[in-house]
C-alpha cells in the first residue's frame, strides 16, 4: 500500500502539493509558513515544495520511508492505515486522491514531525 501510495502521488503531484501547502499555511507548520505565504505567495510555496518533494520522493526514498513504516506502525495501526490508504487509491481523480490523502496526513503535518 505504502508503494502505490507514493506512485499516485507522483501521478498525482500538482494537485497533491497545492493540498499540502494549503494544510501547512493553515497549520503554519512548519512555524513561520504562514507568514511566508503571505509575503511570497502561495505559487512560490509550492514551487519549493516540488524540488522538496522531489529529492523526498525518489524511488529510492519512498521504499526507505515504507521500510520504516514497517518498522515503526504498531499492529493496532495497520487496519486503520490501510483502509485510508485504500480509499484515497480509489479516488476517482487526482483532485479527490489529494484532498484524501493530504487529509490523512493531517495529523503527522500538525506534529512537526518529517521523514
Amino acid at each position: 500500500m505504502c508503494e502505490r501510495y507514493y506512485v499516485r502521488q507522483r501521478v498525482c503531484v500538482d494537485d497533491y502539493l497545492a493540498r499540502l501547502i494549503d494544510l501547512r499555511v493553515e497549520l503554519d507548520m512548519p512555524r513561520g509558513i504562514a507568514a511566508e505565504a503571505a509575503t511570497r505567495g502561495r505559487p512560490a510555496l509550492v514551487a519549493g515544495a516540488r524540488d522538496e518533494w522531489r529529492r523526498d520522493t525518489s524511488p529510492e526514498a519512498t521504499a526507505a520511508i515504507c521500510a520504516q513504516m514497517v518498522v515503526a506502525t504498531t499492529a493496532a495501526q495497520v487496519e486503520p492505515l490501510l483502509r485510508a490508504g485504500e480509499a484515497c487509491e480509489a479516488a476517482p481523480d487526482c483532485a479527490s486522491f489529494a484532498r484524501c490523502a493530504v487529509e490523512t496526513e493531517r495529523s503527522y503535518v500538525a506534529s512537526g514531525a518529517m521523514h
